[in-house]
């Protein structure tokens, strides 16, 4: 009696939670159009479901790669210029799934900029930047091949580009039409734009999720778990 009496006793205590395994995650850019999948595998239980706390962090003026590659997140959405960039400075990351497969990326003007028509025209007009080390060699790759000189002022604004732009504080600068764009039109902005591979570029996939190969190497489940609850998010 006293043991059937235990035992009923210990089936009434709650059973221990396994503990899911932390991992982390840093943006390219403001939560954004194509973040979507992250947010659906946390808020509709893929990463629970996978033994994973995932932790979105906030986007910050350093970027995704540089904190993947630093050791401060786990895993990194990160841009296709922002990855090559890295890997070509020696940066052991490992890209494991894009989420576009097409350039999202455009450079954009205002449309009553009557001293634009061309990139060949950006020659000594100001861009508005972001600090990464490909933008001068994709803008200046495109105004070289429209026959122009690559010679223009870069002001560093960040998130603040757009609305330096928009003001005409600044000629031009790069956007990913996903979202920046679609603001635009939603604010009523005129602006018009440049496709990049329409001037020698070479057209990409782009939105790299990826890692570390070290983490690769030694957290596979991990990595496929993470991966596989990610891809279920964006399905």
């Amino acid at each position: 009696m006293i043991r059937s009496t235990l035992f009923a006793a210990c089936l009434l205590l709650p059973v221990p939670v396994q503990a899911r395994e932390k991992v982390s995650i840093a943006l390219d850019w403001t939560l954004n159009t194509n973040h979507v999948g992250l947010i659906a595998a946390r808020d509709r239980g893929y990463y629970d479901a996978a033994g994973l706390e995932v932790e979105i962090l906030p986007y910050s003026d350093t970027s995704s790669t540089a904190l993947l590659a630093a050791g401060v997140a786990d895993f990194a959405y990160m841009t296709s210029l922002g990855f090559m960039s890295a890997r070509a400075a020696g940066a052991d990351v490992v890209a494991l799934w894009a989420t576009m497969q097409r350039e999202t990326g455009r450079l954009v003007y205002n449309s009553d900029n009557a001293a634009i028509t061309r990139p060949a025209n950006l020659s000594g007009k100001i861009c508005a930047g972001f600090g990464s080390t490909w933008e001068d060699a994709l803008i200046s790759t495109m105004i070289r091949t429209d026959g122009g000189e690559p010679t223009y002022d870069t002001v560093t604004l960040g998130t603040g580009a757009y609305e330096a732009l928009a003001v005409g504080r600044v000629d031009f600068t790069l956007e990913v039409k996903t979202w920046e764009g679609v603001n635009s039109e939603l604010l009523g902005r005129a602006q018009s734009s440049f496709t990049y591979a329409d001037y020698g570029v070479p057209e990409q996939q782009n939105g790299y999720i990826g890692t570390r190969a070290e983490i690769l190497a030694r957290h596979a489940a991990m990595v496929a778990a993470f991966m596989i609850a990610t891809r279920e998010g964006y399905a």
